[in-house]
């Protein structure tokens, strides 16, 4: 039930993973700079009486309640922001209706929160555990930025959160490019302008062949009639709704082939109206149709498969294994590959002529096909007020269906990537901040000194811009040994 979809989650979980290391990362960061600020309060602190443990449990009080409160706010934004996502997803998607913000989700996400802050408030913990007040007031004395430990605490903060964003951008950026590519996969026909419309045709005002026949012919000359369309076809299945698989048997160079093989029965117009085209031979005559004659047209996959470097034309095949008493089918045309999804090579395909049952209608308008969606219906309506129509869709659509996974993963992983750099932008923004705060006397005395503004500007930045690159190397390994999990979904 879910093997379709697994992957897709799991790098979705995995995506998430990754934002909140990052703003974990972040926070730590910004929680060791304010617990370097408070490092003179912490000292005297130390210095009358208070335990190291005490202080600890203050800092820890404090982060898990900064966590906790952003815990709820991020609760509230997830109610806002469940049904537009919801609807991002495939329509497909195992038990998405049952996906809601119940009482194991709050309970989930506030343990997480509370988690969340115990653990970004350790490493400040640690570093306020530590101080000693003589080394505070010789910091202050000397307007000093702080001891080398800290700086490396940080740069370490930042540049992990940094190369955590780079692995999200790379992630986002594949998917990115294959779904480009994706969406640019020439699908072996024309989709612009057509409407597939089903009937539900199974009661008992239907069950005679001859009426249903016939009901089907007036609506085909209805639909012809609507001002803007062009065409009117019918098949089985249709474009980028599957098929039937049968097991059939071909006659090849090397003898009988058996194997399953993906049919539909199309009406003679099928081809022209989405614009397959036709490589060798001919289609499918009306005579044909109506005779129940024993021909079949295939596509070049098919070809390919059974018959390389051989004329396809008046080659045979049958319904059911070597001993099958169907008759044999001679090929009498051969057209261009149509695709069934865009992720998979076009397979070999056996078009037989249609000649009755219920099948999917296909409409090629000349206008907006949304706009002659109406005028559709009242046409079959004229023929018949009380056939049930199932559904009238686009093509475009149905494609856009069958790519809702990668389109909703493209976009979310994309979110997050850009969500992430945010945050490690102003994890860099605020660790330089703070670096130049602190220095602002040791700034003043060099610009008295006579040093440049520029010469300062660059010693600022430098520091920065290797923060920058020190991050980007590690994303690139870590990118480079993740991405093979991504491989089954580009």
């Amino acid at each position: 039930v879910v093997g379709d979809v697994r992957s897709a989650l799991v790098l979705l979980l995995g995506a998430v993973g990754i934002v909140l290391l990052i703003a974990c990362a972040n926070i730590a960061s910004l929680l060791l700079l304010r617990t370097s600020e408070r490092r003179r309060e912490l000292g005297v602190r130390l210095s009358l009486g208070a335990g190291r443990r005490r202080l600890m449990s203050q800092l820890l009080t404090e982060g898990v309640a900064l966590s906790v409160l952003g815990g709820g706010l991020g609760l509230l934004l997830a109610t806002v922001s469940l049904g537009p996502f919801l609807r991002l997803l495939p329509a497909d998607t195992p038990r998405l209706g049952e996906v809601s913000l119940d009482s194991g989700v709050l309970l989930f996400s506030l343990a997480l929160s509370a988690i969340t802050g115990i653990v970004v408030s350790l490493l400040p913990g640690l570093v306020s555990s530590r101080t000693k007040l003589t080394s505070v007031l010789n910091d202050t004395a000397r307007g000093a930025m702080g001891s080398r430990s800290r700086n490396r605490a940080h740069s370490i903060l930042l540049a992990s959160e940094i190369a955590l964003t780079f692995v999200l951008l790379v992630g986002a950026g594949l998917l990115t490019r294959s779904f480009g590519r994706l969406m640019a996969v020439d699908k072996g026909f024309v989709a612009d302008g057509v409407l597939t419309v089903s009937m539900d045709m199974r009661g008992s005002r239907y069950s005679s062949d001859e009426i249903l026949r016939r009901t089907y012919e007036e609506v085909y000359e209805a639909l012809a009639s609507v001002p803007g369309v062009t065409a009117v076809s019918a098949a089985s299945f249709g474009p980028f709704r599957g098929g039937s698989s049968n097991r059939s048997t071909m006659e090849t160079r090397s003898g009988l082939v058996e194997t399953p093989i993906d049919m539909q029965s199309v009406s003679a117009s099928y081809f022209a109206t989405l614009g397959i085209p036709l490589l060798a031979g001919r289609t499918f005559t009306d005579d044909e149709i109506e005779t129940d004659l024993p021909v079949v047209i295939v596509n070049e996959a098919m070809t390919r498969a059974f018959w390389p470097g051989e004329d396809p034309l008046g080659q045979r095949l049958r319904l059911g294994g070597e001993g099958s008493n169907s008759p044999w089918l001679r090929v009498v045309g051969v057209v261009g590959d149509t695709r069934n999804t865009l992720d998979t090579e076009p397979p070999p395909m056996v078009y037989h002529p249609l000649r009755s049952g219920r099948p999917r209608i296909i409409v090629k308008t000349a206008v907006d096909p949304i706009s002659v969606v109406g005028p559709i219906r009242d046409a079959i309506r004229s023929v018949d007020p009380g056939v049930p129509i199932a559904g009238i869709s686009s093509l475009e659509a149905d494609i856009t269906r069958t790519v809702a996974t990668p389109r909703a993963l493209t976009i979310t992983l994309g979110a997050f990537a850009l969500f992430s750099a945010l945050l490690a932008v102003l994890g860099v923004f605020g660790l330089l901040a703070q670096a130049v705060s602190q220095r602002r006397a040791e700034i003043g005395i060099r610009l008295a000194l006579g040093a440049e503004t520029g010469r300062i500007m660059r010693d600022i930045l430098a520091r920065g811009l290797c923060l920058l690159l020190t991050g980007i190397a590690a994303g690139i390994v870590i990118a480079l040994a993740l991405v093979r999990t991504m491989q089954s979904l580009l």
